[in-house]
């Protein structure tokens, strides 16, 4: 549902109360009026109408107006001593008031049908407009609609008549056989409509008095307030309250017209036998007329004084008018009662409660800032520290991370760099590796820390083949930390395939990478450490791939053929992160004499892209998938078209300096738009004998469909331009002498009306040298600090440009991409910030104390707003927030308007939050989160008959609802089939699932259920032939 649908919506329920309370005072209004101030009356109700038509949309087009009437902020006090009862979660204040649960759950349930009510209104408004179209357009038929004259006589005396009402324009008057009753046709030049014979029948003096009252409404331009009537009608169809004030506007309008005729003519009762005369006329064809023998019965009435002012009629109208008003104050004040019963806030004093709030070592103000660490080294049992120590720290601040260089002296370490998070993590020789995160103190200073080296469970692996036989030599790498994954220690498999790589905690996740010639490598997360438990891990053979490389016009075969590989970024999903083959291009193979070659180390549903060079051809990029099994593939190779032309070079063209001898350029295919991905292919530029001009030549080019759709970048002298080659392309011109385009581009964040502007930074990428002819494609990366919400930089124009903000305080920002034309000297954006809240809180044992754990955080949509939607995230999608945290945890900032549930997740390890709204009165909502004690789970995968299957490979996932899942550990390949997970919570909302691969490949799930204690998990794997 879009914003705009949702807030029509909002308003149709809105206009119910909103109608009812002004119907009610309409009517208890007018029951204190006098019957004989028809003038006053219907001036009463066109207010009345008035509102009615404002009111509702008001509420549409200031659907914040909640936000401008704001709580102050929800807070929970956080005491020094943390409380030794067990936690789960605190409880939300705002001083003394009562939060509104109801309203909220009513909101939420009336939501799902918003998109239902605004659809029949719309077919409403439709149908009601028509008729309202159709009821326009028979008016000014009979307006247009020929008349029967009056004789002179009638002329004379409608000119008396117009003078005596006052009505100056001119004014048509005639009788009609199209019409029944007397009526006023048009408004800009209105007709007066007598029916046939009606003029004859009835006495002069009544003629004058109908033609009077018609008069009275040209005269008050009735038709124009009747119009608005009618429109307002069709918009508010579905309300009696708008049916009953236009119908009090009718019978008012009617009366002051009366009231006009009498003034004029001095005779109402005469005027009143006018009235019942004309009905008399008109019975024995309009006995069922709309306006009805009561309506004009209570206008004669009135005339003559008959029956008004009864008292008992009066009291009882103001009696249950007033019973009625009561009722919808008192509903409508329910509805408002959160807003009249707030805190008026402005919004600087919501983003200074937002930051106010902020724990410590949160706050940021979007810059880096200088931070040093200092501490000592000991070891848990007193032994001397070892020779052989490594420390690595980490710092990472809101505009990106850094990676701070340490100094080590003795039992003593130092360490600078930037940042507001910092986490230290380290290995010692015969201890275990550790991963810790620290907090920011004041002036920047972390320290001094003491890190304690403790024993572990040395880490004891075996590597198999899949027929159980060890595998000597097998490269063994291993490390902890989530922000340190180059930091571990690495070993090689003694001759009966084992091997040790130290200690490690019982409690330390750690990535495993497996990896020999000839076998295929694996990468997984291991933390079931066991004391004297030995780790079996199973390789399976590597693939190779065969290929022939030949000539594609004559198919002849091309030796001596220069063949790398690189393997596609995740081209095998979530189960390895590479397989021996880096995503840089190595040199692997040659091919023979036949054209023959072979590359080994393959792993199977890997993907790579080969790169081939040979001499007279150009390089040639080919795709390639590794299935089982030997693949020989065919590699056909184009030969290369001619690419020349000349270089314009300022010294020679100004006389500044001496030519130079010789000018290096690149050419390079462009195979993405933001960066340049490619094979440089150099050359060596002769100056010509005019001084200024240098010409070049390549022979040995890539045809254009070789990179379907590719352009290519020319580098040289210091410039890049862009080429779209063709074959045998000739006569290139490049002028070096001309000017760079440059664009001054200006960004002005708009934070709405009266909200304050915000500080930080901007993330702004932009392609180093712009993009389109002459230009070159590398994508930069730059933080633009803010003043008074406005930045600015200057780029290469053309160009793209994306901005983005993860944290600025107070504000949701939606990323913005655009482009910058090359006639852009200047270029302005202003961008709409999103006001948002955030949901915080500690993160405590079930003992009250805080957590030591390192977790991520992740925010699932349980309802989501319409600037959410508006970005395609719907209710039910995740937002994951990349911050790693530890006794503490703080959403991104959140679009008021949604409801959200924060998950905190390490590992196979999850805690979920509850479903919170963030909205303008609860811009900070605080709830402490429990991290409960996981379970382990031990089991074993076997066949039919309950024998062992080893080498299959098992991942564990967490599926908090049906469309979203976390991918979590994948186990190695045990040659027992036993596998196990240490930390499993079994109380969080959603299901685990075990995932691996059936024998015909396909993902076998089965759900996981809380274990038996003393009782391990069995799963049977499907019958048939494995792969």
């Amino acid at each position: 549902m879009s914003a705009w649908s949702e807030r029509l919506g909002w308003m149709l329920i809105h206009s119910v109360w909103i109608g009812t309370l002004l119907a009610l005072g309409l009517r208890l209004g007018l029951a204190l009026m006098p019957e004989r101030t028809a003038k006053a009356r219907y001036t009463v109700g066109c207010a009345a109408l008035i509102a009615m038509a404002v009111l509702p949309w008001w509420t549409f087009a200031s659907s914040d107006f909640t936000a401008r009437m704001e709580k102050a902020p929800v807070r929970v006090a956080v005491a020094e001593e943390v409380a030794k009862t067990p936690v789960s979660f605190a409880t939300v204040t705002a001083g003394k008031e009562m939060p509104f649960e109801w309203q909220a759950e009513g909101k939420l349930r009336l939501e799902p049908y918003l998109p239902w009510l605004t659809s029949l209104w719309f077919a409403g408004v439709t149908f009601f407009l028509i008729r309202l179209a159709r009821g326009w357009h028979g008016v000014r038929a009979l307006a247009r609609s020929p008349l029967l004259p009056v004789d002179e006589v009638w002329r004379d005396r409608f000119a008396a008549l117009c003078g005596r009402a006052g009505v100056a324009r001119l004014v048509r008057f005639g009788e009609s056989a199209a019409v029944t009753v007397p009526m006023v046709a048009g408004w800009f030049k209105p007709v007066i409509l007598f029916p046939l014979g009606v003029m004859a029948s009835l006495p002069v003096e009544q003629v004058e008095a109908i033609l009077l009252h018609e008069l009275a409404h040209i005269r008050r331009h009735d038709a124009f307030v009747n119009l608005l009537q009618a429109v307002c009608e069709a918009l508010f169809f579905y309300h009696p309250a708008v049916w009953y004030i236009s119908r009090v506007l009718r019978e008012e309008r009617e009366n002051a017209c009366d009231d006009l005729v009498v003034s004029w003519s001095g005779d109402a009762l005469g005027y009143a036998e006018a009235l019942a005369a004309f009905e008399g006329e008109r019975a024995g064809s309009l006995a069922l007329a709309a306006s009805g023998e009561g309506e004009l019965l209570a206008r004669v009435r009135r005339l003559l004084g008959v029956g008004e002012g009864s008292a008992r009629k009066g009291v009882a109208t103001l009696a249950v008018s007033a019973i009625f008003l009561g009722v919808a104050l008192y509903l409508g004040t329910m509805f408002l009662l959160p807003l009249l019963s707030a805190k008026v806030m402005t919004a600087a004093e919501r983003i200074a409660s937002i930051k106010d709030s902020e724990p410590e070592w949160q706050k940021s103000d979007g810059n880096a800032a200088d931070v040093s660490l200092s501490g000592t080294l000991r070891t848990e049992d007193g032994l001397p520290l070892p020779r052989k120590i490594s420390l690595n720290v980490t710092s990472r601040y809101e505009n990106g991370r850094t990676f701070a260089d340490i100094q080590r002296t003795g039992e003593t370490f130092a360490a600078k760099g930037k940042g507001d998070f910092v986490w230290l993590s380290g290995w010692a020789a015969g201890y275990a590796p550790f991963s810790m995160q620290l907090p920011k103190a004041e002036g920047g200073k972390v320290g001094p820390v003491e890190v304690v080296f403790k024993k572990g469970i040395p880490a004891r692996i075996r590597v198999v083949s899949e027929t159980g036989a060890p595998l000597p030599g097998v490269k063994v790498e291993g490390w902890v930390g989530q922000h340190d994954p180059n930091f571990g220690v690495s070993e090689q498999t003694g001759s009966d395939g084992t091997v040790s790589l130290g200690q490690f905690a019982v409690d330390t996740k750690a990535k495993l990478t497996f990896f020999r010639p000839g076998w295929q490598k694996i990468v997984a997360e291991y933390h079931a450490w066991e004391e004297d438990k030995l780790i079996d891990v199973v390789l399976r053979p590597s693939i190779p791939a065969r290929g022939i490389i030949v000539d594609e016009e004559s198919g002849r075969p091309v030796a001596g053929a220069e063949v790398q590989m690189a393997a596609e970024l995740e081209s095998n999903g979530s189960v390895h992160s590479s397989y021996g083959i880096d995503y840089e291009p190595q040199i692997l193979a040659h091919s023979d004499e036949a054209g023959r070659f072979v590359v080994n180390d393959l792993s199977e549903e890997m993907g790579y892209r080969v790169y081939v060079k040979a001499a007279g051809y150009p390089l040639a990029v080919f795709p390639l998938r590794v299935g089982e099994g030997v693949l020989e593939q065919t590699f056909p190779l184009e030969k290369g078209m001619r690419f020349s032309g000349k270089i314009v070079h300022p010294r020679g063209r100004d006389g500044t300096g001496s030519m130079p001898s010789a000018i290096i350029c690149h050419l390079m295919a462009q195979l993405g738009h933001a960066q340049a991905v490619g094979y440089d292919v150099a050359g060596t530029l002769t100056v010509s004998s005019s001084g200024e001009e240098l010409f070049f030549s390549f022979d040995e080019l890539p045809s254009s469909h070789l990179v379907s759709g590719v352009p290519y970048t020319f580098q040289v002298g210091g410039r890049s331009f862009d080429v779209n080659l063709k074959k045998d392309t000739e006569g290139y011109v490049f002028d070096l002498a001309g000017k760079d385009t440059k664009s001054h581009v200006e960004i002005f964040l708009n934070p709405g009306r009266g909200q304050p502007m915000p500080g930080g930074a901007l993330h702004v990428y932009f392609l180093e040298s712009g993009v389109g002819e002459g230009i070159a494609q590398r994508g930069v990366l730059k933080d633009l600090p803010l003043s008074e919400g406005h930045a600015e930089i200057e780029v290469p124009a053309p160009n793209r440009m994306s901005v983005s903000a993860d944290r600025l305080l107070g504000y949701w920002f939606p990323r913005e991409d655009f482009d910058i034309k090359e006639s852009d000297a200047t270029f302005s954006k202003k961008i709409t910030l999103v006001p948002a809240g955030v949901i915080r809180g500690r993160v405590v044992l079930p003992d009250g104390s805080p957590s030591t754990k390192s977790f991520f955080t992740h925010i699932d949509v349980v309802k989501a707003p319409s600037v959410l939607k508006d970005k395609g995230i719907d209710s039910g999608e995740a937002i994951i927030d990349s911050a790693m945290l530890m006794d503490r945890y703080q959403t991104t900032p959140l679009p008021f308007g949604g409801t959200y549930r924060v998950f905190l997740w390490a590992g196979t390890h999850f805690e979920a939050g509850e479903a919170l709204e963030v909205d303008a009165a609860h811009p900070i909502v605080e709830r402490d989160m429990t991290w409960h004690p996981g379970v382990p789970v031990q089991g074993a995968l076997v066949d039919g008959e309950g024998k062992p299957v080893g080498g299959v490979e098992i991942s564990l996932n967490y599926r908090h609802s049906e469309r979203h899942s976390f991918g979590s550990s994948v186990m190695p390949r045990a040659s027992d089939g036993t596998f196990s997970f240490e930390d499993i919570n079994f109380d969080v909302p959603g299901f685990y699932e075990i995932v691996f691969k059936d024998p015909a490949g396909q993902d076998v799930r089965t759900r996981l259920e809380r274990p038996v204690e003393g009782k391990p998990l069995v799963i049977v794997y499907p019958t048939g032939e494995k792969r």
